[in-house]
């Protein structure tokens, strides 16, 4: 039973209680008052109970599975038992989904500390939900809440095989995502991308911005999604599976003419770039490939080679501009002339299933229309609907 005791020389009382491993323990409550000092024991000894019997509860049924099962799963560690999910979660999804997957495991065990060799019962929504802050402290709230959710993922597969009561993360709230202004190339800067983009890389970036495709999309598409005579492109987008037809914008249209066109509709578009997909699984090559071409081009500054402890599946600080900002480009150039955000939105394709249901009946016409408006900026003039 918990108690109170105060030392001659001290004005604090310290509480004496037993903690989990049944030791008695003492330490000071910080209180001069008698009765909240004694309140405060009594807290500090329930706590402790409660995890005892917690902990005792769990060993029982351990012994019971194991006794009739042999040896059990319930005996694994928080870092033994993530491990092997994220093995067995490696043929089940794609090379980069996997990566953020490892990421999110990695960067937990790593913050838990010794915690990690604790068996799951350890985990509360506290502790899950301290991870999330310091997550949050250095990265996007869209990456914690993705790397909150794989964690969801992985103890609620322990939950459905009742190795612990019930899954921690379900009592953590996502964090409130950022309100920012995406960063988008003035005509000026994608003049400049475009006069040191060499190779493939300036065809991508010119189907970047007159698409407002994402950079996997424009690396694996293939020649069998261009109509040269329609003067159309076709694809699947990779993120929401999406079909999106797009008329090609002049500029981007005579460079596709300068280029051979394959009997195999097979064959990409940007084979270097569609290679280095295919092998990789991730585009992370890619985005800092052109990283590199707005380093050149004045647009950026050097990174530092210096670890950051993320490692190269790790996610990138916030902000700054990327190949993305051609999506978020493309979209403002288009709103810019006036184009309705419907016709908009079905050009570049929206992420949400709802809209992109609404927006399946735009004509190819008003798109035609929609692109005609687009800025040539392979022009000196940069004028706007030249052909």
């Amino acid at each position: 039973m918990a108690s109170i005791w105060k030392h001659p020389r001290s004005r604090y009382w310290s509480a004496c209680f037993t903690d989990a491993s049944g030791r008695q323990r003492k330490r000071s409550t910080k209180e001069t008052d008698r009765k909240k000092a004694l309140k405060i024991a009594e807290a500090w000894e329930k706590e402790y109970r409660v995890t005892r019997t917690e902990e005792q509860t769990r060993k029982v049924f351990a012994e019971i599975r194991r006794e009739i099962h042999g040896e059990t799963t319930l005996d694994q560690s928080i870092e033994q038992y993530l491990q092997e999910w994220l093995t067995s979660k490696k043929k089940e999804i794609s090379g980069a989904t996997w990566s953020k997957y490892e990421y999110a495991v990695r960067h937990f065990c790593d913050w838990l500390g010794e915690t990690r060799e604790k068996d799951l019962s350890a985990l509360t929504p506290a502790l899950i939900r301290r991870w999330r802050d310091a997550l949050a402290e250095k990265l996007a709230a869209k990456t914690v809440n993705n790397a909150l959710k794989v964690l969801g993922v992985a103890l609620g597969q322990a939950e459905s095989s009742e190795q612990i009561e019930r899954n921690p993360v379900s009592k953590v709230n996502s964090l409130k995502l950022d309100t920012v202004t995406r960063p988008t190339f003035t005509l000026p800067q994608l003049k400049r991308i475009l006069s040191v983009a060499k190779g493939e890389w300036y065809g991508m970036t010119l189907a970047g911005l007159y698409t407002g495709q994402r950079l996997r999309d424009i690396a694996t598409l293939t020649w069998g999604s261009v109509d040269r005579e329609r003067e159309e492109l076709t694809l699947i987008t990779s993120k929401t599976g999406r079909t999106v037809g797009i008329p090609i914008a002049s500029p981007l249209m005579d460079y596709l003419r300068k280029e051979p066109t394959p009997i195999d509709g097979g064959v990409p578009v940007f084979p270097d770039a569609y290679r280095t997909v295919v092998e990789q699984d991730r585009t992370g090559t890619l985005s800092n490939q052109f990283y590199g071409i707005l380093v050149n081009a004045g647009l950026a500054k050097p990174r530092s080679k210096k670890s950051t402890g993320t490692g190269h599946s790790g996610p990138r600080e916030r902000g700054g501009l990327s190949f993305h900002c051609l999506r978020h480009t493309a979209t403002s150039l288009l709103k810019n002339a006036g184009v309705s955000e419907a016709v908009a939105m079905d050009i570049i394709g929206h992420d949400s299933k709802a809209i992109s249901t609404l927006y399946t009946h735009i004509e190819v016409d008003a798109k035609r229309q929609a692109i005609s408006k687009l800025p040539d900026v392979t022009s000196g003039s940069l004028s706007s609907g030249q052909q």
